[in-house]
């Protein structure tokens, strides 16, 4: 286990550590902060740096014969020097004949900021040794076929039960969210939905659109536009599809639709902006709901949320993330809404918020019930009001509340702790 320095990135990773001994494996963990401290020091050969790196690394796995190896995002590749064999780039992992994982926790789309597109297509990322795993599969489809993966495996998050755990805490809010930068400003539009009982939303999406569209025409060649606004407009009438299936779609309806789609998925960083500019029709989803519910419930926010979104409730910052359950767990329930970065699969917080005992409510997403059933474990809701509807009836009922809580704790202890998932990362890595 090569362990990043961090915050909540390296509490998730120790929790996959903890879950992986408690499924009867023995995890070693080697810290990668020396690595990067002498990469980093000022005038420091960086080639050579990493070359005496990878010995360190080899002389360990020589001492200690792992099976395998895992490391978040592709920390590894840029950390330890590989090599060629007959004349095939090969990563460390390749020329030690170690299998290694390369855990996006961000996908390489959007991790560090975007500055993996520098390394999108490099013959090293399809090391036989290595396998990539995401959160879900239509991302890992797009890291395959269009940035120049090798292998990419979908594993669902799961959640460490000793940190995400039911708290005795006292009750003062009706709801929680959590959040992280990424929110766009309020449109003076957003500013006068904000007052209506039921916001007009696709307004909204079509007032995202239309800035969208001409980012579009400015980030891309005249001859991909039309293929560009066919797929902007599919995001309006079928967000929940993923991007690829309908661009599929879409080039089976002339010789030059198909032509421009061929060109867009010669040029991964292309289709990355593009898509994501795509997506933006749904980046104010989060925050909109957010400042939308806090104006007729007690609401308390924490982590990054921008300070342009007028929320009528506690801001309570940064939270470590060791004290994230007792946060969930004064609130009546939790609020999440993906910002959409992908099309399919859930983030970590229904995981950390049901295994807190406390009902998720969550936008509706794609995938959603290869791991909770909708209704039951976890509450649905397609619009803000919807959202308020649900949390009104978890207020009048403390059975329903208890209920929901109950059967989300149940499921994820049953199957979505780290524990649960070693069995995939191991299976990912197995050749």
């Amino acid at each position: 286990m090569l362990l990043q320095p961090g915050a909540n990135s390296r509490s998730i990773f120790l929790g996959l550590v903890r879950g992986l001994a408690k499924a009867g494996h023995e995890p070693l963990v080697l810290e990668l902060a020396p690595f990067w401290e002498a990469l980093n020091r000022p005038g420091a050969p960086r080639s050579r740096v990493m070359t005496e790196s990878a010995a360190v690394l080899r002389e360990l796995v020589v001492r200690h014969q792992p099976d395998a190896s895992i490391a978040m995002w592709g920390n590894a590749l840029t950390t330890f020097a590989g090599g060629a064999v007959e004349g095939a780039a090969r990563s460390v992992f390749g020329m030690l004949d170690l299998p290694h994982c390369c855990w996006w926790l961000d996908a390489p789309h959007w991790a560090a900021e975007g500055s993996w597109a520098a390394h999108f297509g490099n013959p090293m990322l399809r090391c036989p040794s290595l396998v990539h795993a995401v959160n879900n599969a239509s991302t890992a489809r797009e890291m395959t076929e269009v940035l120049g993966f090798g292998r990419s495996v979908a594993i669902p998050y799961a959640v460490d039960e000793g940190t995400f755990r039911p708290r005795d805490e006292p009750r003062r809010y009706d709801l929680v969210a959590s959040c992280g930068p990424g929110d766009p400003p309020p449109t003076d539009r957003a500013l006068r939905e904000l007052e209506r009982d039921e916001p007009d939303m696709e307004g909204l999406r079509r007032e995202a659109a239309a800035l969208a569209t001409s980012r579009l025409d400015e980030a891309a060649p005249h001859a991909l536009r039309p293929l560009l606004r066919e797929l902007l407009a599919s995001q309006l009438e079928e967000r929940h599809a993923p991007m690829l299936d309908r661009l599929d779609t879409i080039s089976v309806r002339s010789g030059f639709a198909a032509e421009a789609a061929r060109t867009l998925l010669a040029d991964p960083r292309l289709y990355v902006r593009a898509t994501a500019l795509i997506r933006s029709v749904e980046a104010h989803e989060r925050a909109f709901t957010i400042a939308w519910l806090s104006r007729r419930f007690n609401v308390a926010v924490f982590g990054a949320m921008s300070d342009r979104w007028p929320v009528h409730g506690d801001r309570l910052g940064e939270i470590p993330f060791e004290e994230m359950a007792r946060v969930y767990c004064r609130a009546a329930a939790s609020l999440n809404v993906m910002r959409w970065q992908d099309d399919v699969g859930i983030n970590l917080k229904p995981f950390e918020i049901g295994a807190c005992g406390v009902p998720c409510l969550m936008a509706r997403r794609a995938g959603v019930s290869e791991c909770f059933e909708p209704g039951e474990e976890i509450l649905l809701f397609d619009a803000p009001h919807q959202a308020a509807a649900m949390l009104r009836s978890l207020q009048r009922d403390e059975s329903l509340r208890e209920s929901v809580g109950r059967r989300a704790l149940s499921r994820i202890r049953r199957e979505h702790t780290w524990s649960h998932r070693a069995g995939a990362f191991l299976r990912a890595m197995t050749r």
